[in-house]
């Protein structure tokens, strides 16, 4: 698409007025999202695009590194709010006691 408008040398006002005034197929089959001819094409592509995240990206060492501290920061918050209920906000609290106390 970004190349299309840069080949027809279109800004905001240009593209609309273009793509009205030019019905073409290849206009038609950039806008359209439900063309049949492109449909096989664009699922390979979502799905060499969802293997390229899950192993480029979630694989990686630095990534997984970040969730396992993520998750050892929550467990150490929820450890400590549980321990010293004190620490929480004074709705939670007020909240907490009136579910308790039924």
């Amino acid at each position: 698409m970004n190349k299309f408008i840069v080949d027809n040398n279109l800004n905001e006002k240009k593209f609309s007025y273009f793509l009205l005034n030019n019905p073409q197929p290849d206009v038609e089959r950039i806008i359209s999202y439900d063309y049949v001819g492109d449909e096989t094409l664009f699922k390979n592509a979502m799905k060499e695009f969802e293997n390229s995240i899950s192993t480029r990206v979630l694989s990686s060492y630095d990534i997984q590194k970040s969730d396992a501290r993520g998750q050892y920061i929550i467990r150490k918050i929820f450890a400590a709010l549980y321990k010293t209920p004190s620490q929480l906000p004074d709705h939670c609290i007020i909240e907490l006691y009136l579910n308790t106390k039924k």
